[in-house]
């Protein structure tokens, strides 16, 4: 079950347990959520996610001089049509409808597979244009203005995925595994927030910025990243 850790609690992964989550500082945090592991055919990405306001300490601030965002785009067919739409469609997935009965859900993440119902769905959740869809499908969802955002172990989000159905403000999200991509579903990101990649400094997880993303339908391919940090100013 998806906790959050008071203050005081030290929960440490049962895979790495001499890794935490330290401070740009060097300090360690005295918090860590235990998130699960993520299983594919091909691997296992155990997971935690450090919060409240010691995670924002936790990942390291770019200065404004050093931010490189990535866009994300929306990779279209050789017919022109949205790639993952078409995809889902062969699968019999009804993108704008509920979500696969085959989708994982483990401690607070979504999981899954490629070649699944469910990496169809979440792969084609993050090319919806909101803004565009008929409102006879948006009647299919409950409305929301909370973000998502799906990682993805490959380029142009294939491979194994992990999607945060809803992500706040001050937390950070960790993979030990490298990740190489991400879309952004639900709503984009407003003026005031930042989605801030991170990787490996040390043994700091989030020791080291790597690039922001920028909210907008379709699949950003980034630099390896494995942690994630959603903040407002």
């Amino acid at each position: 079950m998806y906790k959050k850790s008071s203050s005081r609690q030290l929960l440490k992964s049962s895979v790495h347990p001499s890794v935490t989550c330290s401070q740009s500082y060097g300090q360690k945090l005295p918090k860590i959520l235990q998130a699960s592991s993520f299983i594919n055919m091909f691997m296992s990405i155990p997971l935690v996610a450090c919060v409240g306001i010691f995670a924002t300490l936790g990942q390291a601030l770019p200065s404004p001089a050093a931010v490189v965002e990535v866009k994300p785009i929306v990779i279209l067919d050789a017919q022109g049509n949205v790639e993952s739409f078409a995809n889902a469609t062969a699968l019999g997935v009804d993108i704008y409808g509920p979500m696969p009965d085959d989708a994982k859900f483990v401690d607070g993440h979504w999981e899954g597979e490629p070649g699944t119902k469910a990496h169809a769905w979440f792969r084609a959740q993050i090319d919806i244009d909101w803004d565009s869809v008929p409102e006879k499908e948006k009647e299919k969802r409950q409305g929301s203005s909370q973000m998502e955002v799906t990682m993805f172990t490959g380029d142009n989000c294939s491979g194994g995925f992990i999607s945060w159905g809803i992500i706040d403000y001050g937390e950070s999200y960790l993979t030990w595994d490298n990740m190489f991509s991400l879309g952004i579903g639900r709503r984009g990101i407003r003026g005031n927030e930042h989605l801030d990649l991170s990787t490996f400094a040390g043994d700091d997880i989030c020791g080291r910025f790597v690039i922001r993303a920028v909210g907008g339908p379709g699949c950003a391919n980034t630099p390896r990243y494995n942690c994630l940090r959603f903040w407002s100013e």
